[in-house]
């Protein structure tokens, strides 16, 4: 999704018309094709890069194109409502659930939640312009997290309700108590299908991978304004300064080892970044531990083949 937060000058989101089709390729390409001329249709694409300037909630430029079956639990999430669409990215986190950010599931300027109908999630597919897409799923429910700040974006996550379990491999994530994973100085892994550069825009057809290192908590309130360190990690690819966030596919994973076994476990979702994707500038992730009690409810809630819609008068207790 293409938003930004901004103090100066209030921009919240930025959303593209284009004309509907009603075929889910045509909506990956109008898609791509959208957020490839996005930085050129508005003003954020002039502003400064700078720690108190606008910054883009983001996807990965830089990095490498991964291979089938390199990242399984790899979700694409398209939004489409009338004649406006969004494209954001996520993981399977359960047969029936998608994590991904809490912009990518309401308006961020009312807090209403987008409409369920509108999103197409596709699994199990690396290349979006594949002759045959991988499995591609409707969205019975959306589940913002409950203590989304969406002015400020601590709590910046959401959960999608898939209306069939599907064949993905869920991803592991990190539990309360293991902030030890993923420390200052902690090499990360993150992937997504946004743009690869806001010189020359061009959006990935294929999900793209890039490393990146966890900052300790006072560097990224010093460099990131205002920073929540209780709710929020930053990185920045400080060996090479060639990979960070950019426009495209928030909600998408940050993912470090395992020590013992070198499984990959999220402990991130991918928010903020600097508004020119300059890998100078850090970007910021949801951190999944704060969120550890909320996410264990709702997957306990879907560990059946059985799928219904989620009540939301009635949220899991968060704890």
């Amino acid at each position: 999704m293409l938003v930004v937060r901004s103090s100066q000058h209030g921009l919240r989101s930025l959303l593209v018309v284009f004309s509907h089709s009603h075929r889910l390729r045509s909506l990956l390409t109008a898609a791509a094709a959208l957020l490839a001329c996005a930085l050129v249709a508005t003003p954020l694409a002039l502003a400064l890069a700078g720690r108190d300037q606008p910054r883009a909630h983001g996807a990965v430029v830089g990095g490498a194109v991964a291979s089938e079956g390199q990242y399984p639990s790899a979700a694409f999430v398209l939004d489409v409502r009338g004649k406006l669409v969004g494209s954001c990215s996520g993981t399977v986190i359960a047969p029936s659930l998608v994590l991904t950010a809490g912009h990518c599931a309401e308006n961020i300027q009312t807090g209403v939640v987008n409409p369920h109908g509108g999103y197409h999630v596709v699994t199990s597919q690396v290349d979006l312009a594949a002759t045959q897409p991988g499995q591609v799923s409707r969205v019975i429910g959306v589940i913002p997290y409950p203590g989304y700040e969406r002015r400020r974006d601590p709590g910046d996550a959401a959960l999608l309700v898939l209306e069939k379990p599907v064949a993905a491999s869920p991803m592991p994530l990190v539990k309360l108590g293991q902030s030890n994973l993923y420390g200052a100085g902690t090499t990360a892994t993150i992937t997504g299908w946004g743009l690869t550069s806001t010189i020359h825009p061009k959006v990935s057809k294929r999900l793209r991978y890039a490393s990146t290192v966890v900052q300790p908590a006072r560097w990224c309130k010093r460099h990131i304004r205002p920073f929540f360190p209780r709710w929020e990690i930053c990185t920045i690819d400080s060996a090479h300064f060639t990979a960070s966030g950019c426009f495209g596919d928030s909600g998408g994973p940050l993912m470090v080892p395992r020590t013992a076994t070198g499984e990959l476990v999220e402990v991130g979702i991918v928010a903020l970044g600097n508004v020119r994707c300059s890998p100078r500038y850090p970007s910021v992730y949801t951190r999944v531990e704060a969120l550890s009690g909320w996410l264990r409810s709702w997957i306990a809630a879907y560990s059946t083949a059985v799928v219904r819609a989620p009540v939301l008068t009635s949220p899991p207790v968060v704890g």
